[in-house]
């Protein structure tokens, strides 16, 4: 029944036919006691000069009303869509960017699962040679995502953090497994 009202009032809104003044009332007045409770009232009065100004506002009311209610239903819709969201988080490749972008998803507590590919061993990654420095900028970034720069082997220089890339690694793997996410790591895949 609530389709059927809809339709009709969709096709009235989009094809005003004033040539069937009487039948636009019928649907008008169908619909208003419908949405409204039968508080407005569609037929005319008799002492109006013009027949169609009730319709007119009539019109206008019922087609704000419909687009007040279409606005409020669709917005608590999408607030409860997006707080409701859950998604797997693929990372390709275990650099510094990669583990930081897959720390940063974890902690918004929508990812079901995380799974990382890379394609080389285990120990490569853990053993790589080259630094990263961290400056001011960034450590604040990475300590509003907890990062404890504390427990990463590491020295402070200058306001800039220095590490070895496996050790910020192995110590973002660490963090994201005590976050309780779902998380596989695939070494040696191409």
């Amino acid at each position: 029944m609530n389709d059927l009202i809809l339709i009709v009032l969709i096709i009235e809104l989009l094809f005003i036919d004033v040539s069937s003044v009487e039948w636009s009332y019928k649907v008008k007045f169908y619909i208003v006691n419908f949405t409204l409770g039968g508080i407005m009232s569609c037929i005319p009065s008799k002492s109006d000069s013009n027949p169609l100004s009730h319709q007119i506002q009539n019109n206008v009311l019922t087609t704000l009303l419909v687009v007040i209610v279409f606005t409020a239903i669709k917005s608590y819709y999408d607030k409860i869509r997006r707080e409701k969201a859950r998604v797997a988080v693929f990372v390709i490749g275990t650099g510094p960017v990669g583990v930081t972008a897959a720390l940063a998803a974890v902690q918004t507590k929508r990812v079901t699962q995380l799974v990382f590919y890379e394609q080389e061993e285990r120990n490569q990654v853990y053993d790589r040679n080259y630094q990263i420095c961290f400056d001011r900028r960034s450590t604040n970034i990475l300590k509003k995502l907890h990062v404890d720069f504390d427990n990463i082997e590491g020295i402070w220089d200058d306001r800039c953090f220095y590490t070895r890339v496996g050790n910020y690694i192995e110590y973002i793997f660490s963090a994201i497994k005590r976050s309780n996410t779902e998380t596989k790591i695939y070494f040696n895949k191409k």
